[in-house]
């Protein structure tokens, strides 16, 4: 067997033509504008799936707050693009100074929170939800409160019943009046 020894000189090592530079940059513009629209709606939805969390946290909370200390009026309010809880120790459903916070988070991003009565008559809309001491909503109205973001077809709908418990639900994406399925 013969062995060969081919020496490669300077002037016969090869690089990436531009031609091939070229394509492999088209390549990969086509492949970003394709994944950029699915990236932003994932984000979102992902926005709207933290913030629905967020707000079922806060309810916990603000219940398992009112359990624990046998607290007689614990007020979880929606206002705006925040909600916070607190002991409200004056029973006038307004967060005053002295009052012990339970919790506050403040949504960015397009977030929005409504929240409305299920019971047929009551006066609508509510911005708070007073727990008792044995965890329960005081008026006996359930809450329902809606999660929704800008540009985002789905929303979240957190039911708080009058004994307290709570359920999240999710649209589905054909609209956002649609609840048939379970959030998590």
């Amino acid at each position: 067997m013969r062995r060969t020894n081919v020496r490669l000189g300077i002037g016969s090592q090869r690089g990436f033509t531009l031609t091939e530079l070229i394509i492999v940059l088209s390549i990969m513009v086509i492949v970003v504008a394709i994944a950029l629209p699915s990236m932003g709606q994932y984000m979102r939805h992902s926005r709207l799936k933290e913030a629905a969390r967020m707000v079922e946290n806060d309810f916990e909370q603000a219940r398992t707050a009112a359990r624990t200390r046998q607290e007689r009026n614990v007020v979880a309010q929606i206002s705006g693009d925040r909600i916070f809880s607190f002991i409200d120790a004056n029973e006038n459903a307004t967060y005053d100074a002295g009052e012990t916070l339970i919790s506050d988070d403040l949504f960015t991003g397009g977030v929005s929170l409504t929240i409305t009565s299920t019971t047929v008559g009551a006066a609508v809309p509510f911005s708070t939800v007073n727990y008792n001491a044995l965890g329960n909503i005081r008026d006996s109205t359930n809450r329902v409160v809606t999660v929704s973001i800008t540009g985002e077809s789905r929303q979240f709908r957190i039911t708080v019943y009058s004994t307290g418990s709570i359920r999240v639900d999710r649209s589905e994406d054909a609209g956002a009046d649609n609840f048939p399925t379970r959030a998590w």
